[in-house]
């Protein structure tokens, strides 16, 4: 495709695309932004085509940036993958793009200086990794890069103080079911999907092999995340830097727990009463793109006295919170106005508290929600977990 250089199998998608427009009536950013055609699934590969035929040059795009604006703040949900008659293999072709952007030089600038940040220090906000491992000063006898049946892989955003009691309820509930498990600590890295995600795959790389050295030195028969986006940064490393997983089972800790529920791990000992009604939240990634949506409903059924109900968009048709694929970097009142959307559905169920499975969803969903001045509380569902088992 020109010089961005894509790969056959990616133009191929391009020009699979029939132009129908069936993804412009669940497009998140298509939404948020007035239905403007350009932040739309089919704008966005009517734009890779004229890139193709030449009717947009690389120079025009180093002068006038809206090309890559529209490139970037697609927050790869996949919902439009959901309506696509075609099946087009979209966010595959959007990452090929943004990869091919990159190594243009025409990638946003500020994910340059964000990358050789994050490998400096280990993670996605700047900090101490030191500080990786504050989420567990509430619970003894956590093994630290020690050979284990699992690993918690924590992530990233553990280290923000409103993200941390997620990975304290989930590292509570593994210790309730009795699972032999460690963490890596302050060595554990960035995942990297927001690189992948973003084009940056050196980077990416990077963080990849650091993590393979210690995930091999645990040996681990699972990897349990609490955090979509690093299944499926774990998953890829395969394609990645081709590293073979073996038998090692990588999967979202809500999978893990309702295996648990199943083997009767749990004894419940409080009814819920963080609110009067709940509404479940599929984030993209463990819904549309991971197909979990049987077992956080399994956890939720089985917590006592919670009363829970299914938003309008729901499972495979789930409203994007606005906060992926790095759009709350790029776009903070882009991603706050798609979490408006989701929130809405919420008021119009009539619920008071709002559940996900994913760091990014809750991050997206407070901001938006102390911004709004809304009356929903965003509560983590290992949370509502740990504390139906204290």
């Amino acid at each position: 495709m020109g010089k961005l250089e894509l790969e056959k199998k990616y133009e191929d998608q391009v020009l699979k695309c029939s132009r129908c427009g069936f993804c412009r009536t669940i497009c998140p950013t298509f939404e948020a932004k007035d239905f403007l055609e350009s932040y739309g699934a089919r704008g966005r590969m009517i734009l890779l085509k004229a890139v193709d035929e030449g009717k947009i040059q690389l120079n025009q795009i180093q002068s006038d940036q809206s090309l890559v604006d529209r490139i970037f703040t697609c927050t790869l949900c996949g919902a439009c993958m959901e309506t696509c008659p075609s099946k087009v293999d979209y966010i595959a072709t959007m990452e090929a793009a943004r990869a091919g952007l990159v190594k243009l030089g025409l990638a946003p600038p500020d994910f340059d200086e964000f990358g050789k940040m994050t490998l400096e220090k280990g993670n996605v906000l700047g900090q101490d990794n030191a500080r990786r491992m504050k989420w567990a000063s509430k619970l003894d006898n956590i093994k630290v890069n020690e050979p284990a049946e699992t690993l918690y892989f924590v992530g990233c955003n553990v280290m923000r103080p409103r993200v941390r009691p997620m990975a304290t309820a989930a590292g509570k509930v593994l210790q309730d079911a009795n699972v032999d498990f460690a963490v890596m600590g302050e060595d554990e890295w960035c995942c990297g999907l927001v690189f992948i995600n973003t084009g940056h795959l050196d980077v990416a790389k990077e963080f990849a092999k650091h993590n393979i050295e210690l995930i091999e030195k645990i040996n681990p028969k699972r990897i349990v995340t609490i955090c979509p986006g690093c299944a499926q940064a774990i998953q890829h490393y395969e394609h990645l830097v081709g590293w073979n997983p073996g038998d090692i089972q990588i999967i979202h800790a809500v999978e893990y727990i309702a295996e648990l529920l199943d083997q009767g791990k749990f004894t419940f000992t409080k009814e819920f009463n963080g609110g009067s009604k709940v509404a479940y939240h599929d984030p993209c990634e463990l819904g549309r793109q991971m197909g979990v949506f049987d077992a956080p409903r399994k956890i939720l059924n089985a917590i006592p006295g919670l009363e829970w109900v299914e938003l309008e968009n729901n499972k495979e048709l789930s409203h994007c919170c606005g906060g992926g694929s790095g759009l709350q970097g790029i776009d903070t009142e882009l991603a706050r106005e798609v979490a408006n959307y989701r929130l809405k559905e919420v008021q119009d169920a009539g619920a008071d508290v709002l559940v996900t499975a994913c760091p990014t969803c809750r991050s997206n969903f407070l901001d938006t929600i102390k911004q709004n001045n809304l009356a929903i509380k965003v509560m983590d569902i290992h949370e509502i977990l740990a504390q139906a088992l204290e």
